[in-house]
């Protein structure tokens, strides 16, 4: 029946196996291997991602209030410029048939 060249997706090594026999025929290590971060370079990303989170939050939360600042003053707006409500019931087209 022959090989089959099988890419493992993890670690991207190539594994050439015999698929009547069962056996690995050939294999190839990956081409590029990843490079292993330090304890110390390692803390310092993870400092970095708490930082941009932090600065992340605290531009929501401005925007939130600002949001809610501006939603008041349109609000005060209509508000002031809606007519006065006599207290009269309104009378609808439908009401006329």
């Amino acid at each position: 029946m022959g090989t089959v060249r099988i890419s493992c997706p993890h670690c991207a090594t190539v594994l050439e196996v015999d698929v009547e026999a069962g056996i690995v025929v050939h294999h190839e290590p990956p081409r590029e291997t990843r490079r292993q971060l330090d304890f110390d370079e390692r803390l310092r990303a993870v400092e970095e991602e708490k930082r941009r989170a932090a600065d992340r939050l605290e531009e929501a939360m401005r925007h939130e209030k600002a949001k809610e600042r501006v939603l008041e003053e349109k609000f005060r707006k209509l508000l002031e410029n809606a007519p006065e409500d006599d207290g009269a019931p309104h009378i609808r087209d439908i009401d006329l048939d």
